[in-house]
Formats: structure tokens, sequence, C-alpha cells
């Protein structure tokens, strides 16, 4: 006997064959048992698929939990192969949505076509497109649907359709072409000598990634764009933003804002085309950091002015006052911070997802048993714990090898922390970090081979007490923000990818009055309207889901979202999460949001803007655990009225729900 799931999530439409994507529970209740019919060689067990039902008598395999028929339109298939199933014009839960290929796809420039995929097998692999069967999907609580997506990644991986991350790469292409275009193009003053020449490339290339970034070179489909928009949000007037002096600026962009917009990229862009190192504009892109830092902490974060600030500020001092070794300084406390922020048990759900999720490991199921305990328990095996805590180890003494003057000591570092970038950039990783992770790889080629091997002492030795002092405070922010990690944004004490940082969620409500709220909204700022009442195509359903899945397998801190969910769904009344639409309000109304911590601080400004009544619109806030504590906070907001719900969370009460997302759905949070 063998344990049967009753009801498909999703199923796959393959030529030749159909995938009936992955078998899910839609209660706890609905579960029976089939007899195996023994054929020597192999089991099989009979399937009802579709709507009407047709029953199928298929191979069981232990090793998939996707069920596979053949295609009814397949002309070319042996009769061998068994009963075809029909979809079109038979099942009416059958599903084959479509997307806008290119034409390496196989279907015209801009034509609409099934999304492909592929599945691995021990025997091969198999070239497919997705199909769904809506009605199950939606019966489905918000847990299921996790579990069915969680398993869907460490099976198969992410599977997004390809073009989704082509965008990004040719972004990635384009972004660093332009960048040697320019240099190309630029000449060099003949009164530098080649150091300095070296110098001077180096340090246009972090601006120019600084500028890149504050456009949105890192927006786009893997964010849930269709292409940067950015710097639409940097230079214009009344949209949202988080401010350290509110009463001096406000929580709207306004003229000064502006102004200080166009001077950080106009003196980027004039740095970039000096044949010299031009120290006045330098010093003038800072003075422009520090602005918005101050006035408009949104953009500071999306130009990723937390990464480069403090090695562009080490540059904007001389050679003799310590500009080399400060901005080495710079870059260490980022790769060991982002170390350190990875102590704890958060960073051993990490590194399991990462891998299995890539299209360079997906579908191996040697590394799926190494890593996960099984597809019905996806926690981390002892394997991948050691895995990951030798990662994080690798990732804090690596930066301290660099500063240790003995040759051994300096390549050991310098090898372990240029793989960590190339293995990141190789995977891929499942979102966009592509430019940043390079732009870092080039930059450690740079500071400790290039322009000198190893830390520079002898410019230590040299550095002025005021770039001194700014390392200190920053010392001193990183450690703060790894301890209280609710009161210091993630970005800024650099626990970059530690699986633990602070997540917020909006869910709005499908109904016509709010979709005019925000229409007034996004006529009046020209950013559009995010809401939309129709039901979304089911193959960007599936993509939010698998994106969403990926946070609970790689986040420690998420574990618990499922049983939020429910929770908020309580508190509002509803019945179901599909009456909602997540969205991210935050970098709707603001621009490019990266760090959650500040969705909390401009939610009274959120809800000023958008006037929802109660009931409409919530925020569900995870906290983040600190480097020796073991509790971290959540809260449900209702916008128009404020916490409606908070509690703690334990790392011994995450623990025991890691096994799959609807095992937080037993929990009573309080």
């Amino acid at each position: 006997m063998i344990g049967m799931r009753c009801a498909t999530l999703s199923l796959a439409f393959f030529q030749p064959l159909l995938v009936f994507g992955i078998n899910v529970r839609l209660s706890n209740q609905e579960t029976s048992c089939a007899k195996l019919e023994n054929h020597e060689t192999y089991s099989a067990v009979k399937v009802a698929i579709g709507s009407p039902p047709q029953m199928f008598s298929l191979v069981a395999d232990t090793g998939s939990n996707s069920c596979i028929v053949k295609d009814c339109q397949c002309q070319h298939c042996p009769a061998e192969w068994g009963k075809c199933f029909t979809g079109p014009d038979h099942s009416r839960s059958f599903v084959l949505p479509t997307f806008k290929s290119n034409a390496s796809t196989g279907h015209l420039q801009g034509q609409k076509g099934p999304a492909s995929m592929i599945m691995s097998f021990g025997s091969g692999e198999i070239a497919a497109q997705i199909a769904s069967d809506e009605e199950k999907f939606t019966s489905m609580s918000v847990g299921h649907r996790l579990d069915h997506f969680a398993k869907w990644i460490t099976q198969h991986g992410m599977t997004r359709p390809s073009i989704l991350m082509k965008f990004h790469i040719v972004m990635l292409l384009t972004n660093y072409s332009c960048y040697a275009l320019l240099m190309l193009l630029v000449p060099a003053s003949p009164s530098l000598s080649k150091e300095d020449y070296r110098m001077l490339l180096f340090v246009k290339l972090v601006v120019w990634q600084h500028l890149a970034e504050g456009l949105g070179c890192r927006q786009g489909p893997l964010m849930g764009l269709s292409f940067p928009n950015n710097f639409l949000y940097r230079l214009s007037r009344g949209t949202l933003k988080h401010s350290l002096l509110p009463a001096l600026g406000g929580h709207r962009r306004n003229g000064m804002d502006r102004l200080v917009h166009a001077i950080f990229f106009l003196s980027g862009l004039g740095f970039l085309l000096s044949t010299w190192y031009n120290v006045a504009l330098l010093w003038l892109l800072m003075l422009c950091d520090v602005y918005l830092f101050v006035f408009d902490m949104t953009q500071f974060y999306a130009s990723s002015g937390h990464a480069y600030g403090s090695m562009l500020l080490s540059a904007c001092f001389p050679l003799h006052r310590g500009r080399m070794a400060g901005i080495q300084l710079g870059l260490i406390l980022q790769w060991f911070f982002s170390g350190v922020g990875k102590i704890g048990p958060w960073f051993e759900y990490v590194n399991g997802p990462f891998m299995l999720q890539s299209r360079l490991l997906r579908g191996q199921n040697w590394l799926r048993r190494l890593l996960i305990e099984s597809d019905e328990t996806m926690k981390p095996t002892r394997s991948a714990k050691v895995l990951a805590h030798t990662a994080a180890a690798a990732e804090y003494v690596a930066p301290v090898l660099l500063m240790i003057p003995n040759d051994l000591a300096i390549w050991t570092g310098f090898w372990l922390l240029v793989a960590m970038h190339i293995y990141i950039l190789l995977m891929p990783a499942p979102f966009d970090v592509y430019s940043w992770n390079l732009c870092f790889c080039l930059n450690g080629i740079y500071l400790f081979y290039l322009g000198h091997f190893g830390f520079d002492f002898q410019s230590l030795s040299e550095m002025s007490g005021y770039l001194i002092a700014f390392f200190i405070m920053e010392l001193l922010v990183c450690c703060y923000g790894n301890i209280w990690p609710d009161q210091v944004g993630y970005y800024l004490s650099h626990r970059y990818w530690a699986g633990n940082w602070v997540q917020s969620f909006f869910f709005v409500k499908k109904t016509q009055r709010v979709k005019d709220k925000l229409e007034i909204v996004g006529q009046s700022k020209g950013i559009g309207n995010p809401l939309f009442l129709e039901e979304a195509p089911y193959l960007q359903v599936c993509l939010g889901y698998l994106s969403f899945a990926y946070l609970w397998l790689a986040t420690f801190n998420m574990k618990c979202i499922a049983r939020l969910i429910e929770d908020f769904l309580q508190v509002s009344g509803t019945k179901s999460v599909d009456e909602w639409q997540m969205l991210k309000l935050t970098g709707w109304l603001c621009g490019e949001f990266r760090d959650e911590l500040y969705a909390e601080k401009v939610l009274p400004i959120i809800q000023e803007e958008c006037k929802f009544d109660e009931g409409e619109a919530y925020l569900i806030r995870v906290g983040a655990f600190g480097m020796f504590g073991h509790t971290a906070t959540w809260r449900i907001y209702d916008l128009r009225k404020g916490v409606v719900r908070e509690g703690t969370m334990s790392v011994q009460m995450m623990r025991s729900i890691d096994g799959k997302p609807t095992d937080a759905c037993e929990l009573m949070m309080a």
C-alpha cells in the first residue's frame, strides 16, 4: 500500500508527454491509499486526471512526485507508451498558460507560446510546457501551495522561463560593456602613471556601479518588474521616501531632493568622463550620498550607498593619507560582517536551497539527499549544516587572512573570496545580485592583487584621523546591527543573505473601491496602478509562489509565514488569500525599496496617501533574530487601525516547524 495524495496543484504539458506537476493534499483529511499493481520490473497505480476524470495506470516512481502521461496531440508517440491524455476541449479544468517569447524559445519574437521548462531524471531530461488545473489550486490553503512549490524547488529547481534570467544576464553584460566602452573612449591624462591610472579605473568602476544601481540595474522580471524604473522615482516629485529628519524634509520627495539626485548623477558622470582623478567631483558625489542617507534613505540603499560609500569616501583622500588602506578596509568590513551575520542557525537554511534552485545543480537527486532530509521534511541535513557553517567561516576568516603579512595566508583569503563570488554568479542566484557580486569580485582582484598584494599597512599608518574615526563608527554600527537587527538594517550592518532579516508583506483587498483609490494615487504621481481585479495568468501566479516558497526555504524567520497569513485572513474576516493581492506598496510608492526594516516606518505616510479603510490593507512584518538572542517579534497591521496582532517567535519554535510550510499552521502564535 502507498499513500496517494488526492489533488493536483499544477501540471506540466509535455511534448510528447503530459506531466501532472506536483501532487498535493487539499486538507489533512483528504488522504487515501491505492493498491500498487506488481508488474515484476515495476509497480503501477491507477490515477484519475482531469475534469471529468480520465483514468490511467501509471508507473509509481518514488524518485519523483510528478505524474507523467502521454499527450494525445503527439503524432509520433508509439502505441506501447499507453493511453494518452486529452486536455483542450475535454477537461474543463485544463489550462495551458502562455507568455510572450523570443526567437530562442521556438516562437516568433513577441509571439505568445507555452511556458517551457526542463525536468531532469536519472534516464535523462524532458523538455516541458507548463499547464494547470486551476480549480484545484484555488481550493488550497496558502500553506499547501507553499508546500507544493517548496518541494518543487528542491526537486526541480526554480524552473522559471529562461527569458526571465536572460533579461538580467543581458542587463549585466550591457552594464559592464558600457563601462568598458566608456573607459576606452575617455583618454587617460599623460601625467598619470600606470599605477595611478589603474587606481582611476578602479574608482571609476565603483562610481559606475553606484550610479547604475541608482538607476535600477538590478530591477527586472526576477524582481517583479518588466523593466528598471528606479531612476523615475529619484527624479520625481511627490513620491514617498523614508527620512531620518522628516521635520526638515518631509516624507515626500521635493525640489531639493530632485536637485540632489540630479547632482548625484551629474557629479558621478563628470568623474567618469574626467581624464584625471577629479577629487572635487568625488567629494560632491559623497555629499549627495550623505544627504540621501539623512533625507532619502530609500534611495541611499537603492544605489548601494551602504556598500560603496565607505570605499568612495576613502577614495576622496590622497594616497599619502590612507586612500588604499581605507578602500581595502571598506571591502574587508563588508566581507567580514557578511560572514559574521551568518553565525547562528539561520544560515543552515540558505546554502541547500540556493544550490538546489540553481540551473547548474537542479534536479540532482544525490545532492537533494545530501542537503535536505526528505521531500516531506525539507529541513537541512547534518551535512548541509556543516557545509553552511564552513561557508560562513570562510567568509569571515578570508578577509582576516588578507590582513596577515604572509603570502600563503593572503593567497588563501584571496582565492576563497574570489571563489565565493564566482560561485554565486555561476549558480546563478534566484534574484539579481549579479552586477553587485561581479563588482565586488573585480574590486577584490584589484585591491588585494593588482593594486597591492594583501593589506597595505603602510597606507594604514598614514591614514587620516577622520577616516580612522569613520571606520571605527562603521565597525560599531555593524556590531550593533548584528546584535539588534530590528534596529539597524541588514544592509547597513552588512548582513547580506544570512537567512535572517526583517521581512514585510503587504496584502491589499481586491475590490473596485480599493482599485479606484490606488488609481487616484497612481495618476497623481505617474506610477500606474499595481492592483488588478481580474484573475492573474496561472503562470504568473506560479512564478510568484515559486519566489515566496524559496524565501520560506532559505530564510529562517520565514518558517512561520503560513501561520501568520492564516491569522491575517482570520483578522480580516476573509476565507481565501485569493481575495487579496500581495503588493509591494513600498516599492510602488517609494521606488526600489531594499530593506524592509523601514517598511514599518513609512506605514503612516502610505496610509495617508492611499486612504485605506479598515480591513482593506494589511502588513505582515516578521522580525529578525539577534546574534545572541533567541526570540524575534512579529506583527500584523491593519493600515488604518494599526497593530491588530503581535507576538514573539523563538529559535526553538522555528526549528520545530522547518519541515514544510504547513507545519506552522499548528502553531499558536503569541
